[in-house]
């Protein structure tokens, strides 16, 4: 059922404001959020160099981008029901310039760490603001093709700053990838100011109390949903880190290369994941029985990536595949959430929880993934998460918010 204030947004926004345009902006500023964790790891070599790090001290660095997300999600996300998803989004968009800055111009590693943790607090706050935005003002069809192509926010970004840094990670030059992130982050943060409607909210329904918390963990769907979540974002970030260092070790191609062949990957395989996934659901398609397909697929392009005797492009071809079933995983958790939400006044929160408890994953993956020297217990790890998945994902009816 369509509500009151989301047909006044749909007539405000006026033509500019269309599904396209909220949807590609709210992408792009979620992207260039998560780009920092992609601009820093092909640069770890020179790092530990100029910085006089250890490669321990920046994998902390790079786990305290996730540590915000962890700690702090369900509070953000209340923070967008009582201030706007619009204006959470842009103040995100400024702490996450911030964040980019104080990397940009560190010279000692807690300098790095403390500038990680700034950019994490900024990824936080979108990944409860942007879907809550798209919830609000999209409807039907639209809301669940958008909020799937944004699900894939996280490998996609990740490439979008491999894309940036890994040009540089042969040159001593880490301090110019971060520039060009910076700019592009600028660039998003303006369209997001240009572009995105501003919801409505009601403060005085929107607080924090005890009894919303309560409801938020008492609802048993929402919970299995961000858990089906977490379980694949972390084996999809671990992967994500460890896949290039394995593959120049492996194969003996360089850091860079691996890294670029990854993020080529990302970018057609989880758009195409995603986007795909969309256009079923909003069809109709079954969701358990597409979730189980493409989870055992996923399964299987996990261990052709880290099977040695695979080969460089059976490995890229595994991560392109891998890219498209987490892109698809992605998309069915986050549309199940909008689905599954029964409060609308309480998007923030919802989208909070998911951040939240994927980001507890995410945050303890990089030390599990760089841990592991044998590709069976890589493969190992994947299989118990995607088990995870499939076992927690909901079943039954769900309601259908916002259509």
């Amino acid at each position: 059922m369509t509500s009151a204030p989301s047909q006044a947004r749909a007539t405000e926004s006026g033509p500019a404001h269309n599904a396209l345009a909220i949807t590609l902006a709210g992408y792009a500023v979620t992207l260039a959020s998560m780009a920092t964790v992609g601009v820093i790891v092909p640069q770890m070599a020179q790092m530990t160099r100029h910085l006089h790090a250890t490669v321990a001290e920046l994998g902390w660095a790079i786990g305290l981008f996730s540590l915000p997300a962890a700690l702090f999600s369900i509070g953000l996300g209340g923070l967008v029901d009582r201030v706007g998803a619009k204006y959470a989004i842009l103040l995100a968009a400024f702490i996450g310039l911030g964040g980019d800055v104080a990397i940009l111009e560190s010279h000692s590693v807690l300098a790095l760490q403390i500038g990680m943790a700034i950019a994490g607090i900024a990824n936080a706050l979108l990944i409860a603001a942007v879907p809550a935005l798209l919830a609000a003002a999209l409807n039907g069809r639209e809301q669940v093709r958008a909020m799937s192509l944004w699900s894939t926010y996280g490998p996609a970004g990740y490439a979008l700053g491999l894309l940036l840094g890994a040009p540089f990670a042969q040159g001593g030059q880490w301090r110019l990838a971060m520039l060009a992130l910076i700019l592009v982050l600028l660039a998003a943060t303006a369209l997001c100011a240009i572009i995105l409607p501003n919801a409505p909210r009601n403060a005085s329904e929107n607080r924090i109390s005890l009894r919303a918390l309560t409801t938020l963990f008492g609802d048993a769907a929402l919970l299995r949903i961000s858990a089906t979540y977490a379980a694949i974002a972390a084996v999809s970030y671990g992967s994500s880190l460890a896949a290039p260092g394995y593959l120049a070790r492996v194969y003996g191609v360089s850091i860079a290369s691996s890294s670029m062949a990854i993020a080529a990957a990302k970018i057609a395989a989880t758009l195409l994941g995603g986007a795909g996934m969309g256009w079923l659901l909003a069809r109709g398609t079954h969701r358990q029985a597409m979730f189980a397909i493409v989870c055992l697929i996923g399964l299987a392009a996990q261990f052709l990536l880290y099977f040695p005797s695979s080969g460089m492009l059976i490995a890229t071809g595994a991560m392109i595949l891998w890219l498209f079933v987490f892109g698809a995983i992605s998309a069915t958790s986050f549309v199940a959430l909008a689905q599954f939400n029964r409060e609308p006044a309480r998007l923030g929160l919802a989208f909070g929880l998911i951040g939240q408890i994927s980001s507890i994953g995410c945050f303890f993956a990089p030390s599990v993934y760089f841990s592991l020297d044998r590709w069976p217990a890589l493969v190992v790890v994947a299989a118990v998460g995607l088990a995870l998945a499939v076992l927690l994902l909901p079943r039954g009816r769900q309601h259908e918010y916002g259509n």
